[in-house]
């Protein structure tokens, strides 16, 4: 049995270094969860096997909570602003674009890889998402247009959700082998049960509001991270207990809360420093998030080509990053006039297409059910759009040249 004085000391230095590792990302303008997939490999049994490569029972229960956090701190920064204004290219990108994408992805992986079509649309679901805590780090450190940075912020984010309902709605048929009919059912079943997953975000979100931003009732303003926290678990539970997304709901839930003066509830005039408490409180529970997730499934990786040919391999992740994501965008969003969007913001979009958190996620909660090459395939797509989108941007952002567009808008 591990003693106290062990597990601080553990605790402690663990957390020490992964703010070394986060530091050098901010350094090397690469995403810090690229940094913590290393030190869960060199913890893992491919390194000094501190670390188990099966996590057990409690491996997806620590990915779901996760995802929760970093998802109701991408909602905090969502901008109802750019919602309103941007809703039509956001709306098509998180749900024409996913399809898409699944789609693309679908047809690299049986005509490259030599999946069975039911194999390469589970893999194209699981990878239709794009990861927001890979993004926003590489986002922040680059002079991008505030515009781009909330429209591909607020795609991330809600591409994490309808790339997770596409998903399930898939592994019904894929993986049950159910008839055609049932699929079509289930779909439809799993769309309908978006609205419970905003209900359950917009009422957890209003009551949090008002119970630390209303002109009288703000009595849990002093504990509003601990009114935070609650919101976060209970906006979760209730939408699944109606078998909606809870990770929708956490998402909704955080955008009311980022939002607060959007809604006619009483808030009271100036300063809002419970919903500043919420926010930090929810930037410290999302690096935690970043550190446990990644670290756990950089100790699940393992440096082998899972069945498949490592250059067909690259060859697949090559064909995702340049191929799926640019012609997503270039097909939905063919007029940049008609967009609001200029080409060289059109060309940025293009290029940013890191996948992570909610892909990672998925296929672990599928871990069991799928093949070693469809698993290999996901957390090696993982690193290579991480690792490549990380580092072109910078190079990218000078040819752009954004510096000659909206002036004032610059990050």
């Amino acid at each position: 049995m591990i003693s106290t004085h062990v597990l601080f000391f553990t605790a402690t230095i663990f957390l020490i270094v992964a703010l070394v590792l986060s530091r050098l990302a901010e350094e090397f303008r690469l995403p810090d969860i690229l940094f913590f997939l290393g030190l869960g490999v060199a913890l893992g049994p491919s390194g000094f096997g501190f670390l188990p490569s099966d996590g057990g029972d409690w491996t997806p229960i620590v990915l779901s909570i996760g995802a929760s956090f970093i998802l109701f701190d991408a909602g905090l920064d969502t901008s109802f602003e750019t919602l309103r204004k941007y809703r039509r290219t956001i709306g098509i990108l998180a749900t024409l674009g996913v399809i898409l994408s699944a789609s693309l992805t679908m047809l690299l992986a049986k005509y490259l890889l030599h999946f069975s079509w039911s194999e390469g649309a589970l893999l194209g679901a699981i990878l239709a998402s794009t990861d927001p805590t890979a993004i926003v780090p590489i986002l922040r450190s680059l002079p991008v247009p505030k515009t781009l940075r909330d429209i591909l912020m607020t795609e991330a984010a809600l591409t994490d959700v309808t790339g997770a309902l596409l998903t399930f709605s898939i592994a019904e048929f894929a993986l049950s082998h159910e008839t055609t009919t049932t699929w079509i059912r289930d779909g439809l079943v799993s769309v309908a049960l978006i609205i419970p997953g905003i209900l359950a975000g917009v009422l957890l979100g209003a009551l949090s509001v008002v119970l630390i931003a209303h002109t009288r009732y703000d009595y849990l303003s002093k504990n509003a991270q601990i009114v935070g926290l609650a919101a976060v678990g209970g906006s979760y539970l209730l939408s699944e207990n109606f078998h909606a997304s809870g990770f929708l709901a956490v998402y909704v839930l955080g955008v009311v809360l980022g939002n607060p003066r959007a809604f006619d509830l009483g808030i009271r005039p100036g300063s809002l420093p419970g919903i500043s408490r919420i926010r930090e409180g929810a930037g410290v529970t999302a690096f935690l998030a970043r550190v446990a997730i990644f670290t756990i499934l950089g100790a699940h990786m393992k440096f082998q080509s899972f069945g498949l040919s490592p250059w067909i391999l690259v060859l697949f992740v090559a064909g995702f990053i340049f191929l799926v994501r640019p012609a997503t965008i270039f097909l939905l969003i063919p007029s940049a006039s008609g967009s609001g969007l200029s080409k060289q913001e059109l060309v940025f979009m293009a290029a940013t297409r890191e996948t992570g958190i909610m892909s990672a996620t998925l296929a672990s909660l599928f871990e069991s059910r799928l093949s070693e090459s469809v698993h290999g395939a996901v957390f090696w797509t993982i690193v290579g759009t991480i690792a490549v989108g990380g580092g072109i941007k910078p190079f990218l952002v000078k040819k752009l040249n954004f510096s000659h567009g909206r002036k004032e808008e610059i990050l």
